[in-house]
């Protein structure tokens, strides 16, 4: 089909990924991604903040989670990293 029968846009994902997305003008269609610039999302670096591990079942959607030890620095926002659950104390005596 020619490129005059679709709308054509360009947006950027809240993970920072520019995506190309086209809609069909007389099919009454949806808007439809056909290109994105990152294709695994966990590829990003630091996606899941510091101390989170990502994983992306269908390399569309980002899930979080923090690694064995540590909790979310934000329980509403884990992708903004993790701490220790026990605060390390280095100032220990050395005998």
């Amino acid at each position: 089909m020619p490129t005059e029968d679709y709308y054509d846009r360009v947006t950027l994902n809240g993970h920072g990924n520019l995506q190309q997305h086209v809609y069909q003008k007389k099919k009454n269609s949806q808007w439809k991604m056909v290109w994105r610039v990152i294709t695994e999302p966990c590829t990003v670096y630091a996606i899941c903040g510091v101390y989170g591990i990502c994983s992306s079942p269908d390399n569309e959607t980002v899930s979080c989670d923090c690694l064995p030890g540590y909790r979310p620095l934000d329980p509403n926002n884990i992708a903004k990293g993790c701490y220790p659950k026990i605060k390390p104390d280095h100032c220990i005596e050395k005998p």
